[in-house]
């Protein structure tokens, strides 16, 4: 376990992640949030199925889950290729708009969320993250 996250604060951000994934359109929210953040974000995702999209995101917040228990570099390598500067090249700067899109769709979307379960999110999203913004 890195030493900024808690067993308590994973349990937070899994708990809420739980309930926010039982909104029918959690994550369909999440995208209208994330590319109204910044005007170069959508551009990202011309001719994406969302279906498809929403699937990936599902699986890429329970890796970043799990990384920020377990720093195992293989759990996100794939991710942060695939994001990196030889293949979707996402700029560093957006990183930070989608933690915040992120963390404002559990806001809405977890009826249960409060200051401490969005610091949780904060936490756990934070080392994984950096993993693949920084490419791995």
């Amino acid at each position: 376990m890195t030493d900024l996250v808690s067993e308590q604060q994973l349990e937070l951000a899994r708990a809420s992640y739980a309930r926010c994934q039982q909104v029918p359109d959690f994550f369909r929210r999440f995208y209208n949030r994330f590319h109204a953040s910044d005007p170069a974000i959508p551009a990202f995702f011309t001719g994406t199925k969302f279906e498809q999209q929403d699937k990936l995101l599902q699986h890429g917040v329970s890796l970043l889950l799990i990384y920020a228990r377990q720093a195992n570099p293989e759990l996100l390598a794939r991710i942060a290729k695939r994001h990196g500067p030889g293949d979707l090249a996402i700029p560093k700067r957006l990183y930070e708009p989608f933690a915040a899109s992120f963390l404002s769709t559990v806001q809405e979307c977890d009826s249960m969320c409060d200051a401490a379960t969005i610091a949780a999110w904060q936490a756990a999203l934070e080392p994984g993250l950096r993993f693949i913004r920084d490419g791995a």
